[in-house]
Formats: structure tokens, sequence, C-alpha cells
């Protein structure tokens, strides 16, 4: 796997703005005391986290073990989620009740320079590279560019020196990006029935995919039946069971076609596709059709929102004409609030663009049918784009020496010499080549999995290491300018695909409407 991976960041273009020294401002220096020596046994330093349960505890056994070997107690808590997370950290900045250490997105960070509570770690970084205790084997030394660069550059990006380079505030922690998760099993039906079928690389594609796939369910009945796998089609469960002496191999009783479904029935429509995050899909397809999403003024630091543009209302009339042709579907078509998952296990789509991360809550109940995963849809190879996610691990300005040496102590533990293990627990992916090269990582791709979650974890991990991050890849993963109020601009552009699709009680608005109401709602960043 490649070190250097490919990554377009609007904000590494900001010039050599400087902006206030963070962690400690003018009153103290947090950084000229720092001793590295320092016994830190006995230390009690403080963690947020905005992990749910599944992934807080994958976190809480490797910082137990952490405490062990360092003689340091973590306090440590979880806000539920990245928002909750922010808002706590945000809210306690006056008092100085936010923890010693905390998980960030690159917008988090530019609100904590704007709170001037976040530490630059080029300090420790030069000065605290060796390794206080034996966390592996020889413990290497712990450096800026053992991390991929694609993951580097957004902990670079928000504050900068005068001469231009950025002060490093983060370390990548836990990464992630989107995939295309795809009823294996169908596709697979599929193509015996019409060899013209499989799963769809580009958006182009995936029209006349689609168009065969629709046809197909029609022409064979398919729709309130259920398919044996004597491929025949039966009129019930319990008819195919009767005639089979088997399971079927689809049910689609709860499953109606698109074109003569009634209102009162419209969630089990079936579209062959899915698409979970709105915010994602509309950011991603500004980016692969050519236009432009957000920048930042060089001087003033100031967001600035750019997506209301010709190319960008071309872009949503292709994917409003899409949806209207029962291409795609979004959580609300199916009656959901953010996943695609559920009208994936019940056969009202076959593929769903979500998060690598979360692509193991595609798995049936019961194992129904095989799943695996490809590259999200792209429109053409020029402009292959797709996002990159995940948080950094930060320190704040906050504690003794000893307890700013030990939260620097459990970041590089976590961010480099267990990474790999919690990335083979967790379905994220490494930070760096020592974690991707670590036993339990490289024993995550050699295993043959046995539950559906880890195939699913094991093909999305496929996709990020043969295809989105190999040597000479075409794919461009990507994050965008980080400002204060980024997530802002974020969370209002998520409503921008439902406006298109579901519309606004029962009428869809245009593109032209939906991106000039969403400038005006966003007029503190123009």
């Amino acid at each position: 796997m490649k070190k250097n991976l490919l990554l377009v960041s609007t904000i590494l273009a900001l010039g050599a703005t400087s902006l206030t020294a963070c962690g400690g401002g003018a009153e103290s220096d947090p950084y000229k005391d720092l001793d590295f020596g320092v016994d830190i046994s006995g230390t009690t330093i403080s963690m947020l986290t905005p992990f749910g349960s599944e992934m807080q505890n994958q976190l809480e056994a490797l910082v137990e073990r952490w405490e062990r070997i360092t003689g340091v107690n973590v306090e440590i808590e979880s806000k539920g989620s990245y928002d909750t997370l922010k808002s706590a950290i945000v809210s306690s900045a006056s008092s100085k009740t936010y923890p010693n250490i905390t998980f960030a997105y690159p917008d988090h960070m530019a609100s904590y320079v704007g709170s001037d509570i976040i530490l630059r770690l080029d300090t420790y970084l030069e000065k605290g590279a060796n390794t206080k205790f034996d966390y592996a084997s020889n413990s290497p030394e712990f450096k800026a560019d053992d991390f991929y660069a694609d993951y580097m550059a957004e902990n670079k990006s928000v504050e900068f020196k005068e001469d231009g380079s950025g002060y490093i505030l983060g370390i990548p922690f836990n990464k992630s990006t989107e995939v295309l998760t795809y009823n294996k099993t169908f596709f697979d039906w599929a193509a015996g029935e019409n060899e013209a079928i499989h799963v769809p690389t580009t958006w182009d594609e995936l029209d006349t995919i689609s168009t065969l796939i629709l046809n197909l369910m029609k022409n064979r009945g398919l729709y309130g039946k259920v398919l044996g796998k004597d491929n025949v089609v039966y009129e019930s469960h319990d008819a195919c069971v009767a005639a089979t002496q088997d399971d079927e191999m689809f049910d689609f009783s709860e499953v109606m076609d698109p074109t003569t479904v009634s209102m009162e029935n419209v969630t089990k429509a079936f579209r062959p596709l899915g698409r979970d995050s709105a915010s994602n899909f509309f950011i991603t397809t500004v980016r692969q059709y050519g236009g432009e999403y957000t920048t930042v003024d060089k001087s003033t630091r100031k967001g600035k929102v750019l997506f209301n543009s010709e190319a960008n209302r071309q872009a949503l009339q292709e994917m409003q004409n899409r949806y209207n042709s029962n291409t795609f579907g979004i959580p609300a078509t199916w009656g959901e609030n953010k996943y695609c998952s559920g009208p994936f296990s019940a056969l009202r789509c076959v593929m769903n663009i979500g998060s690598s991360a979360g692509a193991d809550n595609n798995a049936p109940a019961g194992g129904k049918f095989d799943v695996s995963c490809a590259p999200i849809l792209y429109k053409d190879a020029s402009r292959k784009y797709v996002i990159s996610q995940g948080t950094n691990l930060v320190l704040l300005d906050k504690g003794s020496n000893a307890e700013r040496i030990a939260s620097w102590e459990l970041l590089k533990y976590l961010t480099k010499y267990v990474n790999g293990e919690f990335s083979a627990n967790t379905g994220y992916f490494p930070s760096c080549d020592y974690a991707f090269q670590s036993e339990e990582y490289q024993e995550f791709f050699s295993y043959r999995p046995v539950s559906m979650t880890d195939k699913i974890n094991l093909a999305a991990a496929k996709v990020n290491r043969d295809l989105y991050t190999a040597e000479n890849t075409d794919w461009i993963k990507f994050v965008d300018a980080a400002f204060d109020g980024s997530s802002t601009v974020r969370s209002t552009v998520e409503s921008a695909i439902s406006l298109l699709t579901i519309g606004l009680n029962g009428q869809q608005q245009t593109p032209t409407k939906v991106l000039q109401d969403l400038y005006n709602e966003l007029k503190d960043y123009q």
C-alpha cells in the first residue's frame, strides 16, 4: 500500500495566512517548559469521544491496556455523536473544563482555534518522537510522515505559519470513505438472466443498468412474489417451500413496482440504488461534475459558499431526473431517517452507497443473500472523487506538564501502535503504513471471514486498498475547506437532495430554486 495517497483539499491553497497563536494565547506558552522525560505514572487525564457503544467498547479496551502499561488513569466519556462532542467542548472553552485529549474533524479544529484551546503538535513531534514505553516491538519513533499524506493534510490545513505551511493540529485516528455495497447474490442471478447486467461504475452506466434491472423485475413478475432457488416465481414463501422443500432465493413479497405503487405503499417501491448521506451526496456530486462547494478567504479565514453555479444546477438536474426514473432512492424514499440499510436488507434496493465504516449495516438478517462492495459511482474518469471521512486525535490546552505528556503518549499509542488492531476490529482504515502492516490488520486481510459482517468489512477494506489507494490510482480522496462554520454549511446543504427528490409538501423543487434558497440561508458565508 502506498504511503502518499492523493488528496484534493481546497484549504491547502490558503497561502501564508497566520492566525492568532493557539493554546494559551498571549498569557502563556504551553510548549516552552514541556519535559518529555517527566514521570507520568499516577497521572489522571480526561478524554471525550463521539462514539456509540460498539466503537466505545473497542476504544476503551485499548485504553485500559495502555493504562496498565503506563500507570496513567484515563477518565473517558462518550458524548454519543460528533456534533454533541464539539458543542460540549466549545461551550466549556471559557471555563477550561474541556478534556485533555479528544477527537476532531477539521471544522472542529477551526472552532477550537477560534476559542484558543487546541495545542499545536509540532513541538510534540519534534521533541517527543521517542516512546516512553514498549508499546510494540522496539517501539519505533513517532513521526508526522509516518501517516498517510491525505489524512495528514487536513491536520495541517486549519492554522498557518508565516511561511504558509500549516501547523499540525491533530493526528489521524479513525478513517473511512464511501463505498457501493451491493447484493452479490442478486447480481449473479441477474447476470444469468441478462448478461448485460453488472455492478455499474459510472452514473451514466447506472442509468442503463437500472433500466435493465427494472425491466427484469417486471418481466419476470417478481413484484409481490418470491423467487425460488429453482428460478421459478411463486406466490408466497409457503408455496415455494411446498414445491421445492427449500427456502426461496429472494423474497419480493413486500416489494412493489415503482411505476404503479400507490401512495399508501410508496415506501415499498423498488429502486435499484439507495444513497445514505444527503450531505455527502451533494458535496461529492458537486466535485464529480466539475463544480465548486466552498472556499476560505486567505486574509480573513472567512468561509465562502460557491455552489450556486450552472455546473451544479446541471448536476442536480441529472440527479432529479434519475430519481424520477426510479433509478435511486434516499432514506426518506422508504420512510427511513438516515440510512438505506433497512430497504437494502428488505430487497427494496440492491445497491447502497454509504460509509465504508458502516457498510456492514447492510448485512441482511439471517444471511439471506451475499453482499460485497465496490467503489462509488463517478461521473467520468477525470473526476473520480470520493470523500475522506473520520476524525483525528487532538490535544487541548489543559493540565500539568505530566498530564500533557500523558495525553501525548496516549495519542501516539492509539494513532500508530494499536491503530491496526482498532481498524481490524471496527471496519475503519489504518491511519499509517505501520498500522496497515501490523500483524492484526494483515490477519484481517488473510483470514476467511465467517460472518456476513466480517465479509462486508473485508470487502470494503479491499476497495480502499486495491482501488482508492492503489499505487497508480486515479481515485481522489478529498476533504473540503475547514473553517468556523463549515459544519453549518454542510448541515444546511443536507436538505438539497431531499428537496429535489421527496420535495416540499410533496412538490419537488427545481435545482435553481434549491441552490438559491440554500444561498439565502447561508448569506453569512458569501
